[in-house]
């Protein structure tokens, strides 16, 4: 498990997602409110084995389509994240879970196959 030197506090349990994972809210963000994404590997992002992942809305949510092998087609669906060292990443979601963070954040939807941008309201 990671350690982070700093302590924050959570608010409440955590929002559940489709695809699994929960997302906490946290007062004690650098830049005031941060969300921080927690999969089965501990229950608050800081007890994860990845440490805290926080959400980065500077990005986009992104999908990208795989036409490579026309029989099979496959969709690559993302959520942006950075690290406390402020290393960029993603974590693989799914659909629903894009849908609901684009309607709870206001996060636009980056469709890079395509070029495309969607916001659900």
């Amino acid at each position: 498990m990671n350690k982070t030197t700093k302590t924050y506090t959570w608010e409440g349990a955590g929002t559940p997602l489709p695809d699994g994972h929960r997302i906490f809210l946290t007062y004690d963000y650098p830049d005031g409110v941060g969300w921080a994404i927690a999969d089965d590997s501990g229950h608050y992002p800081d007890q994860t084995d990845d440490g805290i992942l926080w959400l980065d809305p500077t990005r986009c949510l992104m999908i990208m389509t795989d036409d490579s092998d026309p029989d099979r087609p496959s969709e690559h669906i993302a959520i942006p994240l950075v690290r406390e060292n402020g290393e960029r990443t993603r974590t693989p979601s799914d659909a629903a879970t894009i849908l609901m963070l684009s309607r709870l954040m206001r996060w636009t939807i980056e469709d890079e196959t395509r070029g495309r941008f969607y916001n659900v309201r």
